[in-house]
C-alpha cells in the first residue's frame, strides 16, 4: 500500500486502525471535555507563551486515552 502508516500492512488492519482513529475523534464527553480544557484553557507561564499550565486532570485523561488507543492500535496491526 503506498503511503500507508507503520505496521498496516493490510486491507483489514488499514480499515481496524480507521476505525479506532474515527473512534479516538468521535471521543466521549469526558474526553472531549478533557481535550477541549487543553486546547482552550492554557494559562501562560512566561511571556513568550512557550511554557502554559494547563489542568492536570484534563492532562491525565487525554494521555490516558492516548495510551489506550495507542495499545489498541498496536494489538490491531499485530505490532509487539
Amino acid at each position: 500500500m503506498s503511503g500507508h502508516r507503520p505496521g498496516i500492512e493490510t486491507a483489514a488492519q488499514l480499515q481496524k486502525y480507521l476505525e479506532l482513529q474515527r473512534e479516538r475523534e468521535n471521543g466521549g464527553p469526558a474526553n472531549a471535555t478533557a481535550l477541549e480544557k487543553l486546547i482552550n484553557h492554557r494559562r501562560p507561564l512566561d511571556p513568550d507563551g512557550i511554557m502554559v499550565g494547563v489542568s492536570r486532570q484534563a492532562l491525565d485523561e487525554v494521555l490516558a486515552e492516548h495510551i489506550k488507543a495507542l495499545a489498541e492500535l498496536s494489538k490491531a496491526t499485530g505490532a509487539a
